[in-house]
């Protein structure tokens, strides 16, 4: 039987106990951070902010800053709405001039230098980490998140990279079957349909900040042209021939089958015959506002030669006539016809009411489908509602780029 004496102690020892207890807890809520850890081989920042210097800089920084927090809030439960964010990018800066061209020349370093200046400056925990390849960003990446995912101040680890990449193989191998650490990870993708294919899918968390990063093509790593820019897609197969109004041009079966036209030269390339317009040879530019998000340039076109082309039957090919060869076997419309400039504006118009599979941030200049709501409601069954209110201040149209 306990005596008074050893009641007092115990009951002493466990005021000490709940003293030591609430001591921890409170210091572990002090330094609460997030962190975020992003592969910059297989995923770049925007170019148009990498091109705007140390104000662009600036400006992923505090975007991201914001990014983070409001996904945080929404949808990661039960942390505490004061905490910190620490901001690592492992990436060369020699590769990562090659955003803005073909060369690594003076003036673009100066400017990615300007860039991860104004990142870095613009909050004290975001830090561009040099890297010398891939597999040295992978192993620093790797320890890093190690690190951070068992430290006790740390609630949450957003990791970005690309399906492709080389840290997707380790991330892969060592924590896909980790329940812990999925729940307290989130994948930063450029792209959602990016892990469609990966074992990690379905397993973690995965958000996208899409008018900040893009992924990286491998394309030309090793060659001139330049491995962190944006992919442009290239044109299109060549057209089998170029006939006359009255003329039906040949269509392979194959979509993937290369279609050689009689000069062996390109669709970009060949002169029109009488009656087809030059637009039938010629890529929409790309039109992007400072986030990064494609635009949709305005299209003058009446009334009543949209309404012509809604009434015709056959109806014209969108393929065929907008991106210059139709891959569909047995298509039932309209090839053979020599639309003209005002129709060709017309069938742009009314093929931009389907919204793209990549909505604004497509970067194919072919593409004939829309990323913008050409309506510009408020509709929420509207096919674009996801892209309503959509900034349409333009930056300077981007140029294809050739591999």
């Amino acid at each position: 039987m306990i005596n008074l004496r050893e009641w007092i102690e115990l009951l002493n020892a466990l005021e000490q106990l709940k003293k030591r207890e609430g001591e921890l807890v409170s210091a572990v809520s002090r330094n609460l951070f997030i962190s975020v850890l992003i592969d910059g081989s297989s995923i770049t920042p925007n170019e148009n902010l990498v091109r705007r210097g140390r104000e662009g800089g600036k400006e992923v920084a505090r975007t991201l800053s914001d990014s983070v927090r409001n996904y945080i809030r929404q949808h990661i439960p039960n942390i505490s709405p004061i905490f910190h964010i620490t901001v690592r990018i492992f990436a060369s800066a020699t590769e990562l001039s090659r955003v803005l061209g073909r060369n690594d020349d003076v003036g673009n370093r100066e400017t990615v230098n300007a860039f991860i200046q104004g990142f870095a400056s613009s909050h004290l925990l975001f830090d561009f980490i040099h890297i010398e390849d891939e597999e040295q960003g992978a192993g620093k990446l790797r320890e890093t998140f190690d690190l951070h995912i068992y430290d006790c101040h740390c609630k949450h680890v957003i990791v970005g990279f690309s399906a492709n990449s080389h840290f997707h193989t380790t991330f892969t191998g060592l924590y896909n079957d980790d329940a812990e650490i999925s729940s307290r990870t989130t994948i930063l993708t450029s792209s959602p349909n990016d892990f469609e294919s990966s074992d990690l899918k379905g397993k973690f968390r995965t958000t996208t900040f899409k008018w900040l990063f893009r992924t990286r093509s491998n394309n030309n790593k090793n060659g001139s042209g330049g491995g962190v820019s944006i992919t442009r897609s290239q044109r299109p197969p060549e057209l089998s021939s170029i006939y006359s109004p009255n003329s039906i041009l040949t269509l392979m079966d194959s979509p993937n089958s290369p279609i050689s036209s009689p000069t062996n030269s390109s669709a970009r390339d060949t002169p029109a015959s009488p009656g087809i317009p030059k637009q039938f040879f010629t890529a929409s530019p790309i039109v992007l506002n400072w986030r990064g998000q494609r635009l949709d340039p305005p299209i003058d076109v009446s009334e009543s030669a949209i309404a012509a082309l809604k009434s015709r039957n056959p109806k014209l090919c969108n393929a065929f006539y907008l991106r210059g060869r139709c891959s569909v076997k047995g298509c039932p419309r309209d090839h053979a016809y020599c639309p003209s400039t005002e129709e060709i504006d017309a069938l742009r118009s009314l093929a931009r009411h389907s919204p793209c599979r990549y909505s604004d941030q497509c970067n194919e200049e072919w593409c004939q489908f829309g990323h913008n709501c050409p309506w510009n409601c408020v509709r929420e069954n509207c096919k674009f509602r996801e892209v309503h209110g959509i900034d349409t201040r333009t930056v300077e149209p981007l140029l294809a780029i050739e591999g």
